[in-house]
Order: C-alpha cells, then structure tokens, then sequence
C-alpha cells in the first residue's frame, strides 16, 4: 500500500472537499472508448475510495457511469455520506446534442439520477449547459426547490458566461461554476473573467480537461495511439502537427517534476495540475481517468501544490506563449459542440413563471 495522501482543501459552498477532483467521464463508454467490465471499473472507484480521493464529478450523459457509482453505493453504503458527488443535467440526444433547462425536464433527469445513483441526494447538480431558451432564473428557482426539499445539496453551472453566473447568484447562491481550463484554454483566467468573478462572489471553479486530455503532458506520442471509439481522433486539436507543437510545454513540465525532486520525478500531469492550481485559491482542477494508476499520478499532484517558483511559473509561461499560435487555435470538439457553451439564456419576466 502506498502512502497515505494528506488532502489539502477548497471550499465549495459550506462544504470542504479535496483540492483535485476525480472526473468520471472516462468510466462511462461513450467519449474515450469502451468502458471495461463492472469489475474492472471498479477497481477504479475502490483505489479512488483508498486514497480518499472522495471529490467525484460525473454526470447524466456520461454512459453508464452514474449507473456504475450507483451498483458501487449499493455495494458499501457506508461509503456514500463520504463522497462529495457532483452530477449534471440539461444534456439530451436528438440524436445530436440539446440542451433543456426547464422544470419538467430538470425533475426528470434528477429522478433519473438519484435512480441511477442508489441515492437520496446529489451534493452538487449542475446545469451541464444554459440553455438559450429558458431564463437561468426559472432554471435556478426549481433547483433552489430541490435543496429545500433535500435531494441536492448545492447547485452549480457549467459553462456558463459570467453574466449568466450573475443572474443565478441572485435567485440562489452558486456553489460552483465548472469550465475547461488547461494551459491551450486559459479564457477564464483573464481579469475579470470567470475564475475573478467566481472568486467575488465565494463560488468554486472546478477546472475540467485540466491537462487538455493528455496533450499538454505529453501522454500520447501520435493520433495512432488513441483507441478506436476514442472520440479525440476525430477532433482537430488531436492531429500528428498538434501533438509535435504540443511536445515543448510537455517536456517543460517534466524537467520541472525533476528539478523539484530529483531522485523521484514528479510527473507532467502532476506538474500540470500544480500549475493550474496555482492560478486561483478558488480553483479545484478535475482530471480523470479509467486507469488506477493514472488516477493515483493525479490524486499525489497534492504533493506538488504550493511547490513551483517564480522560476517555474516563467518557464511554463515562455512555454505556453510557444502554443498559443499553434495548438490554442485549434478546434478543440468535436464540430458544433462549442456552440452549445456559453450561450446567454433570455431576459426573466416575473410574470411569465407565475412567480412575480
């Protein structure tokens, strides 16, 4: 058994949780390749629960992976009040992706879940998506329903616009706001962005595809190496010139992993990690993976955190100036799919909702 892992903590809401999160996307099926055995995942959610890593992120869309938590809870529930579980709704197939965030629609995808889940209630529900035809008030008023009756304890949005972050906060206090930032995607970290705005108004940032999926650590070599059924090989930012652009920042996060601790390296997702954590207190990265070992490398990043110097920070920084014209420009999903974020959601008439 390895060493324990002492947990630092963020706040999210009135509750502590681990400094970096578990993203549970990769177990579902559906996005990275086949899923594995029950069995198999598993193992997963069992070293997870070792390392008490207990911040877990997944959500309705992700395959089966509610499902799979679900048969985990059954199996110890004297586990489950120990989890700080954070699952999305909004998302659905026509068969393209759609986005609904109205009451109805809301009440069945939380119903659906808790089923899923073997639970009586979510820690944290997110909006997967605003959607551009339901005002975030009339969205925010049911979930602020649903803490009052005790099926979810707080609530956040993803990739929502800090406008949009705004209006929410008004109808109810937003837990969390989850967004993609790595270093090719470093948007919400300008001035008065989503990063300061969330840290105004005392609202996490979970940080999803912390590592941009691999490429900014060097994790695979080529396009060659993602599995058929990984969705990656089909987006542009994946391609063979991508990944040559890429190599640099990922060598410059490894030598700093051994400059920091010669004789036993810390790694480019590690490093990585520690980097995106240092650019906000309020900043909770979330990276995932199906792989036990790979879920470990990330939980002991902890180690790094609060490590990098001034030096470090510049050395990253040369590095990721080199990929802004380059990798950062290009596409980072699958076609259409960033239209579905950051979308303003209408102006709330009170009367329209009967709620006035």
């Amino acid at each position: 058994m390895s060493a324990a892992i002492n947990w630092p903590k963020r706040k999210v809401g009135n509750v502590d949780v681990n400094a970096i999160g578990h993203g549970m996307m990769s177990i579902g099926g559906n996005v990275y390749g086949p899923a594995g055995t029950d069995e198999e995942r598993f193992e997963l959610l069992n070293r997870l629960w070792e390392l008490r890593q207990t911040n877990w992120d997944t959500a309705h869309m992700y395959g089966d992976a509610e499902k799979l938590i679900g048969k985990w809870f059954a199996k110890y529930p004297e586990r489950r009040s120990q989890i700080f579980l954070a699952t999305k709704f909004g998302v659905y197939f026509t068969p393209g992706m759609a986005i609904r965030g109205d009451p109805e629609f809301i009440k069945e995808q939380l119903t659906e879940s808790l089923e899923r889940l073997q639970t009586d209630y979510i820690d944290l529900y997110y909006q997967h998506r605003p959607d551009p035809k339901v005002p975030i008030e009339v969205t925010v008023k049911t979930l602020a329903e649903f803490v009052k009756e005790g099926k979810i304890k707080q609530y956040g949005l993803s990739d929502a616009t800090v406008n949009t972050i705004r209006r929410a906060q008004k109808i109810h206090p937003v837990a969390a706001v989850q967004v993609e930032i790595n270093p090719f995607l470093r948007d919400p970290l300008m001035p008065g962005g989503i990063v300061d705005t969330a840290r105004e108004l005392g609202i996490a940032v979970y940080a999803y595809s912390p590592n941009g999926n691999g490429l900014a650590i060097g994790r695979f070599k080529s396009p060659d190496e993602l599995v058929e059924g990984d969705i990656r090989r089909w987006i542009p930012r994946y391609q063979a010139e991508t990944f040559a652009h890429a190599r640099e920042l990922a060598d410059t996060f490894t030598s700093i992993g051994r400059d920091l601790s010669p004789a036993v390296p810390y790694t480019a997702a590690q490093v990585c990690l520690a980097w995106l954590s240092a650019q906000g207190d309020n900043i909770i990265p979330i990276p995932g993976s199906s792989s036990p070992m790979r879920a470990e490398e990330n939980c002991r990043a902890v180690e790094v955190l609060g490590k990098l110097s001034k030096e470090h920070m510049e050395l990253i920084g040369e590095a990721l100036k080199k990929t802004d014209d380059t990798v950062a420009k290009t596409a980072r999903g699958p076609p259409g799919a960033g239209n579905l974020s950051f979308v303003e959601t209408p102006e709330y008439v009170p009367e329209a909702d009967g709620n006035n």
